[in-house]
């Protein structure tokens, strides 16, 4: 049997108390003599990627990152699985002080091509280079 209140049954209602809706707002700065990036030919082909990032907290500091690699199908191997080439990698670092739902710090991004150093030949994805930014970061949920 299903409770109802003001025209909800209690389990949808529940299932809707249940979502949290996020948001952020930042702004920052990136300083011009801090971005490095490097002209080159760009061969854009479909691709895939892994995303990880870690972070920890201690108080009111944290520290983290992540990278990012993406890979070109490259078709099947020996044993007929897919295989993948990897061509990019995208770094950050950041670090910074949290105070309830504000967060400044400090963010260093790279991003780097992986596949002349795998093949030994010239770079084809212009995403080779480097920037720092310092941040602001409002954060807020509505819900549970």
């Amino acid at each position: 049997m299903h409770g109802y209140l003001k025209g909800v049954c209690l389990e949808e209602r529940e299932m809707l108390e249940a979502i949290i809706f996020l948001f952020s707002l930042e702004v920052g700065y990136i300083p011009y003599d801090q971005v490095v990036t490097y002209d080159s030919c760009f061969h854009a082909e479909d691709s895939f990627y892994v995303d990880f990032d870690a972070t920890i907290k201690f108080h009111f500091f944290f520290v983290g990152g992540g990278f990012k690699v993406y890979a070109w199908p490259s078709g099947v191997d020996s044993v007929g699985m897919p295989s993948f080439w990897p061509h990019r990698i995208d770094s950050k670092f950041t670090a910074g002080l949290q105070f309830g739902i504000l967060s400044i710090g400090v963010r260093h991004l790279c991003a780097h091509p992986v596949t002349p150093y795998i093949q030994r030949r010239r770079i084809t994805d212009p995403a080779d280079g480097a920037y720092s930014e310092f941040f602001a970061r409002f954060e807020g949920k509505v819900g549970k």
